[in-house]
């Protein structure tokens, strides 16, 4: 499906730089990822430029692709990033029949994988936030106990470099 203006930067930007950082890391070319998932290298290039929305099967032949030879749930964890990299202009086809138990197990064990990731990396900004705010507002009690300042050299003394007054300009 081609794309054209925002769409097309917005998926080269999470798809294209997502599957460029993923293909890079393995050592792989356009083309020998291509031949790896039985496509043409100019399927690659699309998918990488923004200019091809990727479907959810191609998704999963491009996971098993760069993960292939470690576990299976790397491959559905490299499938789920990819998809929600793809965001709203994946393509989803209506399949057939279920996906296998085995293979629905661990896109749900992917799933839940990236999810305490992603809650971990927020709690993470959430500590040091509050940290910031904490002597933030300790050095904001600090500065009104010392009274009115005429500047951020004075409020912050610790803080501003020194600087001689310019003579003569």
């Amino acid at each position: 499906m081609p794309l054209e203006g925002h769409a097309r930067d917005d998926l080269r930007a999470t798809f294209g730089a997502e599957l460029v950082r993923r293909r890079l890391a393995q050592g792989l070319r356009q083309s020998d990822l291509a031949g790896l998932i039985g496509g043409a290298a100019r399927t690659i290039s699309e998918l990488e430029s923004g200019r091809r929305a990727p479907s959810d099967r191609m998704c999963r032949r491009l996971a098993e692709a760069l993960e292939r030879g470690r576990d299976p749930v790397a491959a559905a964890r490299t499938e789920v990033e990819l998809i929600r990299a793809a965001g709203p202009a994946l393509v989803v086809f209506a399949r057939r029949r279920p996906p296998r138990l085995r293979r629905a197990r661990e896109t749900e064990e992917a799933r839940r994988e990236i999810d305490a990731t992603i809650a971990a990396e927020r709690a993470r900004r959430a500590a040091a936030t509050a940290k910031f705010a904490d002597l933030f507002e300790g050095e904001l009690r600090a500065q009104a106990r010392r009274g009115p300042v005429g500047s951020a050299a004075e409020a912050f003394p610790d803080r501003w470099p020194r600087v001689p007054p310019r003579r003569g300009c």
